[in-house]
């Protein structure tokens, strides 16, 4: 059964004004940075390593989105290796390039205001524009839950998703002794979903043309 992901955390361009200057705070964007290796760490797959040393050279050769979606091989590699190898390639570079677009007050430019021929706009509306947003969030977490297990994963939303669960709880959860193993990782999800829901509305221009929110 296909997993969907839950409904959006980012319904307004108001929302991305408050999100971006957090998560590309230095700290925390070096957290989502480290969450990325970390991810592909525990992948534990040689190939991916290999792919990203390279990903320069072939990604001015093949269409991202073939890239993305895993059409094609390269570097006789796997399709899905190669796939993976795309995919965290694009989120490092949405970091980088979303941090270029702050103001001197750590606050995101308004889009109106950067000229479309801006290399870090075009690229990240490239990017967006290969992969969806469902597909990108639905990949990752499977990823995710090939590394944590099933049970694992089950017990932790059961967790988070209890009544008697208050926000201030997930603090606390590093401490869980079923729980903390791979909290870590669990936790970089929630926010590399945030960061990546802020850019895909952010830089949608017809978020921009209508007053109602995303429902």
């Amino acid at each position: 059964m296909k997993k969907k992901t839950e409904s959006r955390l980012i319904t307004n361009i108001d929302q991305t004004q408050i999100t971006f200057p957090m998560l590309l705070e230095k700290r925390q964007r070096e957290e989502l940075i480290d969450g990325i290796f970390k991810l592909i760490q525990k992948l534990e797959n040689p190939e991916i390593d290999r792919l990203l040393d390279h990903y320069e050279d072939f990604i001015q050769n093949y269409d991202l989105k073939d890239l993305l979606y895993g059409n094609i091989e390269v570097l006789n590699a796997s399709r899905l290796d190669t796939k993976t190898a795309a995919i965290m390639s694009c989120l490092l570079a949405l970091i980088a390039f979303s941090s270029e677009l702050l103001d001197n007050e750590g606050r995101m430019i308004p889009l109106s205001n950067i000229p479309k021929e801006n290399i870090a706009v075009s690229a990240i509306e490239y990017i967006i524009s290969s992969i969806a947003l469902d597909d990108l969030l639905e990949y990752l977490l499977y990823s995710i839950i090939s590394i944590v297990g099933v049970v694992y994963y089950t017990a932790f939303q059961q967790k988070i998703g209890s009544k008697n669960f208050a926000n201030e709880h997930i603090l606390h959860l590093e401490n869980d002794a079923e729980l903390k193993e791979h909290i870590d990782l669990m936790a970089w999800f929630a926010v590399i979903r945030l960061f990546l829901e802020s850019v895909y509305f952010y830089f949608n221009d017809e978020n921009y043309n209508t007053k109602k929110p995303l429902q």
